[in-house]
């Protein structure tokens, strides 16, 4: 994501030198401009795909914030949030079952 960002903002640098004439070269900054741009886009989609896990991720589910340890949890405290979870969990596997139907 960084790699693509600072594509953009060196596609975005370079196209605001072109309009304000500081590129003699016009071929060569249209060139480099397209090549960055080409880059960003498809650099884009490729950190965007990767499975960012940490502490407490479950795959499918998103976090488990019991885990996070800076947290401080009581145990008691922790109980309460799994429980919670788990139950929100029940309720919606029909929607994400059927979710999951409607994508095949």
């Amino acid at each position: 994501m960084v790699s693509a960002t600072c594509g953009l903002l060196l596609a975005n640098y370079i196209l605001l030198k072109i309009l304000e004439g500081e590129y003699k070269d016009m071929r060569k900054a249209i060139f480099i401009l397209v090549i960055t741009l080409i880059l960003a886009v498809t650099v884009m989609p490729a950190s965007a795909s990767r499975y960012g896990g940490g502490p407490g991720t479950v795959h499918g589910y998103g976090k488990d914030i019991t885990a996070i340890p800076d947290l401080n949890l009581t145990i008691e405290q922790k109980a309460q949030i799994t429980l919670l979870r788990e139950t929100f969990l029940k309720d919606i596997k029909p929607l994400r079952d059927k979710t999951v139907q409607q994508k095949r």
